[in-house]
């Protein structure tokens, strides 16, 4: 008894540890949408599912936009979305400023819904829909980083313990039941 003893407390005062992973995808579409025009709206997916470890789940993230007026070459307008498992954290839209004009958003992001890294969690996808308001620009990029953490699952030695506990209850009502007859 002793030794079972021993035994079911260095199994359950030994969890394994296991640490947060960055885990990063970067898609490039490099497509050109204009309001209007055959083009308007475009999609991309980040697929993690071969990124993503089994028994791990994205808690938080960012998802960065890159976009260009003119062409491919010109100086990027941004957008930063902050995620995590509540929804969205924080949405920073940048831009730029040539000659002391700021430039107007004209572009729209969809597909993003509040439960997104829910969503992510529950099939590996996570897909982004970019739209034009008006004018023309080009999607260059869109990088999603996530952080990454195991999914808490039950320890052997609480299941151990559990278990243990169980047939203790099912000896000592056998015993009752055999000491009665």
């Amino acid at each position: 008894m002793k030794v079972f003893a021993a035994v079911l407390s260095l199994v359950a005062l030994s969890p394994l540890a296991a640490n947060a992973i960055l885990i990063t995808d970067t898609e490039s579409p490099m497509v050109r949408l204009t309001s209007g025009g055959s083009t308007s709206s475009y999609t991309v997916t980040h697929d993690l599912r071969p990124t993503i470890p089994n028994l791990y789940q994205a808690t938080a993230g960012a998802l960065v936009l890159a976009f260009a007026d003119d062409s491919t070459s010109d100086a990027s307008e941004w957008a930063k979305i902050t995620l995590d498992l509540i929804g969205f954290v924080d949405q920073t839209l940048g831009t730029i400023e040539v000659g002391g004009t700021s430039w107007l958003y004209d572009w729209q992001i969809f597909g993003l819904s509040g439960n997104a890294l829910l969503d992510l969690n529950a099939d590996g996808l996570l897909r982004v829909t970019v739209a034009s308001n008006g004018g023309d620009f080009w999607w260059k990029q869109s990088v999603l980083a996530l952080d990454a953490r195991p999914v808490s699952v039950p320890e052997p030695g609480t299941l151990l313990l559990l278990g243990s506990g169980l047939l203790a209850v099912g000896l000592v009502s056998r015993r009752r039941a055999s000491a009665k007859k």
